[in-house]
């Protein structure tokens, strides 16, 4: 399984928006908050992830990179209003089984959707129309 280069962390920054992210429950945050961070799902709602993956996701200059147990997505994304907008996004072309194709289709589907994410602690959450996706603080990034 590909996933998202773990270059993207950099600790000081990723020490940064923890920091910020404790001091409340919920709380505003930019592009810059969530550049250099890596994250791993912990909870998924509305779907069911395929036995042994997680969704990883990366941002790192404006760009996120997402694999979901086959495919690596990679695309363009800014913050409105902390809904997730992201364009231009392609994807790796391997020949997965059918859970997995499935799986990234949907994962694809949430993040064009326009989520709307919010930041507990540690924890992101991706809330779409019908799945909601949360992931956390990758510590493991270099």
């Amino acid at each position: 399984m590909r996933t998202p280069s773990r270059r993207f962390a950099s600790s000081g920054l990723a020490v940064a928006l923890l920091a910020l992210a404790a001091c409340s429950d919920d709380r505003s945050f930019t592009n810059e908050d969530l550049d250099a961070t890596a994250w791993v799902s912990s909870s998924v709602e509305g779907e069911t992830l395929v036995e042994g993956t997680q969704i990883d996701l990366a941002f790192q200059d404006g760009q996120i990179a997402v694999n979901a147990g086959c495919n690596t997505m990679n695309g363009a994304y800014t913050l409105d209003n902390e809904t997730l907008l992201v364009r231009n996004m392609a994807q790796t072309l391997q020949g997965c089984p059918d859970d997995l194709t499935a799986q990234d289709q949907w994962v694809l589907g949430l993040l064009e959707s326009q989520p709307r994410l919010s930041l507990r602690g540690d924890e992101l959450t991706m809330r779409g129309a019908e799945v909601d996706v949360t992931v956390v603080f990758d510590r493991a990034s270099p």
